[in-house]
C-alpha cells in the first residue's frame, strides 16, 4: 500500500527543527516501560534517530515494537487517532523476501507478533521495508512503507527502564563495512548469542589493520581498560579453533606468538588482553580463557565485541536485544 504525502523536503525540514508540545510519556504497567507519539513530519530513518536522540527520566529512547496484542492494544487506549500515520521501530532488509517474511524490531526482540491489515504487507513497487499504523474505520492496523514514499506525520517512541547489554555501538569500520557493538561486562557465551540476536557473531579479525581498529575503538572505550572477548574458540574441538561467524582462520596474534594449551581446562575462548601498567607489550594480543571465567584471572572486565554485517540494518545501541544478559555493568 502507498499513500505518499505531497510536501515538500523544505516541509519536512522545518517541521523537524520546530519544537513540539509534548504531553509525559505513558507507561504500561505490564512491562515498565514508557511509550509517547511524537507529531513530527519525517521519513522513517529520520524518525529512527530522532528516537534514539530522546531520553525519558534517564531512559533512553527508540522506534516502538509492538511485540504482542496487549501491547497493541494498550497503544490504541492510551493514544487513540494519534497512531494513524506513525511509524514504528519495524523493518525489514532491503532484498528480503516474500513482504510477509523476514521482518524484525529495531530492539531485537523475537517477531512473535504482527497485526498487519488486510492484503498487507504487500511491498506495493518493490521497496516497503518499514511500518506504520494506519487506522481504517475504528481499528488501527499495520502497513508496510516505502523507502520513497515520503514521510508520516507521527512515530510512536519507546523507553525501556532497563539497563542495555550494548555499552558502545553502532560504530563503522570504514575498511570492511561491518558494524560494531561493544557489550556489557558477560560471559563468551551471553556475548556470543547477544552477538546473534543482532544478526552478527563476535568478531572475526581478518587482519593486522582490523585487530588495530577494533582494540583501538574499544580496548579504553568509557576511560575503563577492558579485556574483549572476538569469536575465536576451541569450543567444540580441544586445538582447534575456528571463528564463531563459520569464516575462515586468516590471521591470528596469539601472545607472544605462542599458540595457547589448554592449561586451567576449559580455556575455549579467546580475548584480546587489555592495557595494564605492569605488563607492557601485550596490549591486544590474544589469549584463550575459561568462560565464565575463574577466580584465577586478573584480565577482567571482559567484554565482547560484536561485529554486524554490513548489509544487516544497525540495532540501536539504547535497546535490550533478546536476550537479558545476566552478566553487564553500568
Amino acid at each position: 500500500m502507498r499513500r505518499k504525502l505531497l510536501l515538500g523536503s523544505v516541509f519536512a525540514l522545518l517541521a523537524i527543527a520546530s519544537a513540539v508540545a509534548r504531553a509525559d510519556p505513558v507507561e504500561w504497567e505490564a512491562n515498565g516501560h514508557f511509550y509517547e507519539v511524537v507529531s513530527q513530519e519525517v521519513q522513517w530513518a529520520v524518525a529512527r534517530t530522532t528516537a534514539a536522540s530522546m531520553a525519558w527520566q534517564g531512559h533512553p529512547g527508540r522506534l516502538a515494537s509492538v511485540t504482542s496484542a496487549e501491547e497493541q492494544a494498550f497503544l490504541e487506549s492510551a493514544f487513540g487517532s494519534l497512531l494513524n500515520m506513525a511509524f514504528l521501530g519495524g523493518y525489514q532488509t532491503p532484498g528480503d523476501r516474500p513482504p510477509a517474511e523476514a521482518w524484525h524490531w529495531l530492539s531485537g526482540e523475537p517477531w512473535d507478533y504482527t497485526h498487519w491489515a488486510s492484503g498487507e504487507p504487500n511491498d506495493f513497487g518493490g521497496d516497503e521495508i518499514k511500518i506504520e499504523i494506519q487506522q481504517i474505520g475504528s481499528t488501527f492496523m499495520w502497513n508496510d512503507w516505502g523507502l520513497n514514499d515520503g514521510t508520516r506525520p507521527r512515530f510512536v517512541v519507546e523507553y525501556e527502564p532497563v539497563p542495555s547489554p550494548l555499552l558502545a555501538g553502532p560504530v563503522v569500520n570504514p575498511d570492511n563495512g561491518s558494524t560494531y557493538y561493544l557489550t556489557a561486562e558477560m560471559p563468551w557465551q551471553d556475548a556470543q548469542e547477544l552477538a546473534l540476536s543482532l544478526d552478527g557473531n563476535l568478531a572475526t579479525i581478518n587482519d593486522a589493520a582490523e585487530q588495530n581498529w577494533v582494540f583501538t575503538t574499544f580496548g579504553g572505550f568509557g576511560g575503563r581498560y577492558r579485556s574483549l572477548w572476538i569469536g575465536l574458540n576451541d569450543e567444540l574441538v580441544e586445538g582447534e579453533f575456528v571463528w564463531a561467524s563459520g569464516e575462515p582462520v586468516t590471521y591470528l596474534n596469539w601472545l607472544w606468538d605462542i599458540i595457547p594449551g589448554d592449561g586451567y581446562g576449559g580455556e575455549d575462548y579467546v580475548h584480546m588482553i587489555r592495557t595494564t601498567e605492569d605488563v607492557l607489550g601485550v596490549e591486544g594480543e590474544w589469549n584463550n580463557i575459561s568462560s565464565p571465567t575463574t577466580p584465577y584471572c586478573n584480565f577482567d572486565p571482559f567484554h565482547g565485541v560484536v561485529e554486524v554485517p554490513a548489509e544487516v540494518v544497525p540495532v540501536e545501541v539504547s535497546t535490550w536485544g533478546r536476550i537479558k544478559a545476566s552478566f553487564y555493568s553500568g
